[in-house]
């Protein structure tokens, strides 16, 4: 679950970069602490940043367990995406995945808007896959295109084919309402922040954009400050054991 927290909040950076496709003088660069969070208990911590240079808008994450949960369960995670801010055209996708005794990574190249090469290297054994859909196929940082901009719908649902290690899947969002929030534990006025509550389904597909039976539909809720950078404030995700958060708590941003 960790892993796919971690994932959204590269997705629903975005709306960063598509919320001024026209100007890149309006990106920027910064960067983001979160907690990940069980039950009140910090499970993983992570540093989000975003970066623009010569017309290229990189988004890099890394992240890894508490010391503590490392004791029963250790993971480090590093995920990074680039986007071209003329053509809004997505160049590449990758993330490495550590745990003891493993390791994965998979990089994605976009060709065109539906084609991308896909190789995942485990333990040193690599694969490589062609992906492709005749609806379109898009990394996690393109999401947003289509909706965060000038003319949002509330209670609109979009959809979008996102490639996610070496499957497709179809991406429900629903812009459900503006919000208020405070993700101060203390309930402190630095913790307040005016957002966009939005609701994600995932839905894993064929080549053909049919929904594959019988596959779990994942649900994620996030909360995107509507201010910039548009950073995930708050995301959270329920399964079987319980909540899931990924909660903002530092941003610097550098003018």
């Amino acid at each position: 679950m960790f892993k796919k927290i971690i994932a959204v909040l590269i997705f629903l950076l975005s709306v960063n970069i598509y919320s001024y496709a026209d100007s890149t003088s309006l990106y920027k660069n910064f960067k983001a602490t979160y907690n990940f969070e069980f039950s009140s208990m910090t499970v993983a911590k992570g540093i989000l940043t975003g970066h623009i240079k010569n017309g290229i808008y990189t988004i890099h994450f890394t992240g890894k367990t508490t010391h503590f949960i490392s004791m029963f369960y250790k993971l480090q995670e590093t995920i990074e995406g680039a986007v071209n801010t003329s053509s809004l055209k997505s160049i590449y996708y990758e993330s490495v995945e550590k745990r003891p005794k493993k390791e994965k990574l998979t990089y994605a190249k976009f060709i065109d808007n539906t084609t991308a090469d896909v190789v995942i290297t485990k333990n040193k054994k690599k694969k490589i896959y062609k992906l492709y859909s005749v609806q379109g196929i898009y990394s996690p940082l393109s999401l947003y295109l289509f909706f965060i901009n000038n003319n949002i719908k509330i209670g609109k649902t979009y959809f979008r084919n996102v490639v996610v290690s070496k499957h497709l899947y179809r991406v429900e969002i629903k812009m459900e309402k503006y919000e208020s929030i405070n993700i101060d534990k203390l309930n402190r006025k630095k913790g307040k922040y005016k957002t966009l509550k939005v609701e994600l389904k995932f839905y894993k597909i064929d080549k053909n954009g049919k929904i594959k039976a019988g596959k779990n539909v994942k649900k994620i809720i996030a909360w995107v400050s509507c201010g910039s950078p548009n950073i995930p404030i708050l995301i959270e995700s329920w399964n079987f054991i319980g909540l899931f958060r990924a909660r903002l708590t530092k941003l610097h941003i550098v003018e």
